[in-house]
């Protein structure tokens, strides 16, 4: 998958692989029908979170506080459609931008934010709400000292033994 799809600040290996594998199937499904996608966040910290979700706080978009967002934990990623790649890349956030893309993770089993009014938000199943994060947010603390790729595989342990069944994924 060419690396031009995700953000270059966007570290790849801090994205839990199987979200990350059906990210890109779900990319290059949605390129061969014509919509290519633009990841612009994936991992990201409690504490920048914090800073999303006090701007959210004041108006602007959508974000949770830190320890309560999937992102913090590598499990999603926040998508624009590419209406222009070159010479100067232009995207798009708008209402159907989303439509083959969200398809083509759903019939992955990604999870897609439409449902909270966070169309650009996809992320991996049964670990979206608070609630069901707080094993993971417990995780995260219970490694403080850790440097963060370490924190999140501990995590990823826990999310491999407790993700609902998912469908195959053929490329």
């Amino acid at each position: 998958m060419p690396r031009d799809l995700f953000n270059r600040g966007i570290d790849l290996d801090l994205l839990y692989p199987p979200f990350l594998e059906r990210l890109l199937v779900a990319k290059a499904r949605a390129r061969a029908r014509g919509a290519d996608m633009l990841c612009t966040f994936g991992y990201r910290s409690c504490e920048e979170s914090d800073e999303l979700y006090a701007k959210f706080l004041k108006g602007g978009p959508r974000a949770a506080p830190g320890g309560k967002s999937s992102h913090n934990f590598g499990l999603a990623s926040d998508e624009c459609l590419i209406v222009q790649a070159s010479p100067k890349r232009i995207v798009r956030w708008g209402d159907h931008d989303f439509d083959i893309f969200a398809g083509e993770a759903g019939a992955l089993g990604l999870h897609w934010g439409v449902a909270y009014k966070d169309k650009p938000h996809f992320s991996w199943p049964g670990f979206v709400s608070a609630a069901e994060l707080e094993p993971l947010r417990k995780i995260w603390i219970a490694g403080d000292g850790l440097k963060t790729l370490p924190r999140l595989q501990r995590c990823w342990q826990y999310v491999d033994s407790h993700s609902p069944a998912m469908p195959e994924v053929t490329p």
